[in-house]
C-alpha cells in the first residue's frame, strides 16, 4: 500500500509513484507522477488535491510493502516544493497475463496525476529574494 499524507495531514491512497527529470515550462524540474484508483478519487477531485499548493508545497509518501516473512517493511520520502500542477487525467491499461488472448484483452482503468517541483529560482523569488 502506498500513501501521500499531504502538509495539512489529508492522505491520499495511491497504487504508485514515478519521479523523473523532464523539461516543462520553460525549466529542467522533477516531475512526480500518481496513479490512482478510480474508485479512491476522481480526476476532478485529483485536480482539486493537486491544484492546492498549501497541501503539495509539502507531502510525504509511505511503501508499505510485506515480505515474504510476511513482515512489513515502510519507506518514507518527503517531497517539497512539487506546486506546478501539471495534468490529471484517466487511463485505460492493458493487463499483460499469459492467459490474456488478443480477443478478450484484460483491462483497467486508472487515474494519473502530474505535478512538478519549483525550481530554486522560483524558490528565490517567492521568498522575496
Amino acid at each position: 500500500m502506498t500513501t501521500i499524507t499531504f502538509a495539512d495531514k489529508t492522505k491520499l491512497e495511491i497504487i504508485s509513484s514515478q519521479g523523473a527529470p523532464q523539461f516543462i515550462r520553460g525549466a529542467m524540474r522533477d516531475i512526480l507522477t500518481f496513479t490512482v484508483d478510480p474508485e479512491i478519487a476522481g480526476t476532478e477531485e485529483l485536480h482539486d488535491i493537486f491544484t492546492d499548493e498549501a497541501k503539495t508545497a509539502f507531502f510525504e509518501i509511505e511503501i508499505t510493502e510485506k515480505n515474504e516473512d510476511g513482515k512489513e517493511t515502510v519507506n518514507r520520502g518527503v517531497y517539497e516544493g512539487y506546486t506546478v500542477y501539471l495534468s490529471a487525467g484517466n487511463e485505460v491499461r492493458d493487463v499483460a497475463k499469459e492467459t490474456t488472448t488478443v480477443e478478450k484483452p484484460e483491462i483497467y482503468e486508472v487515474n494519473i496525476v502530474k505535478i512538478g517541483q519549483i525550481t530554486w529560482w522560483e524558490q528565490e523569488l517567492l521568498r522575496g529574494n
